[in-house]
């Protein structure tokens, strides 16, 4: 995989990568024949880079809930060391301030929903992974309720 692709992996770069494929959606999909085929190759390829690179939430829950616990953790400790530093510290990564379920939701809401969505435009063969965050959004709302 090329620098080009993993670069669909940085989060500040997450709206122009979805505005990329908004653009996409709007035009008839190009053959290999097109001039721009290879455009909307390398369009696919980082979709589906950043599709692996945030797949935790659309695992079956039990697994995505111990990523989650991971990735949470791993904020914190670079909260904590901010912190130490006299950093702002952004909510997300203080202890003191998230909730997992919370940040589950959030970034479902905000970051994989749509993301997603547009995986399901580009390709039906997504539905799945779609049907997977559904219901794992769901399953942290009631988590979040029953507390």
């Amino acid at each position: 995989i090329n620098a080009e692709y993993m670069g669909a992996t940085d989060m500040a770069k997450h709206k122009e990568l979805a505005s990329q494929v908004d653009e996409s959606l709007k035009i008839p999909r190009p053959t290999k024949a097109d001039p721009n085929f290879s455009r909307y190759k390398a369009l696919l390829m980082k979709m589906i880079v950043k599709s692996a690179d945030i797949s935790n939430i659309v695992k079956p829950f039990e697994i995505s809930r111990q990523w989650a616990i991971l990735v949470t953790e791993e904020f914190h400790s670079q909260g904590d060391v901010e912190k130490e530093k006299g950093l702002e510290v952004p909510a997300m990564f203080d202890r003191s301030k998230a909730e997992l379920a919370n940040g589950q939701i959030g970034f479902i809401d905000f970051i994989g929903k749509g993301h997603f969505e547009q995986m399901v435009h580009l390709n039906k063969g997504w539905m799945w992974a779609l049907d997977n965050l559904k219901n794992n959004r769901k399953t942290w709302e009631d988590l979040k309720s029953n507390k």
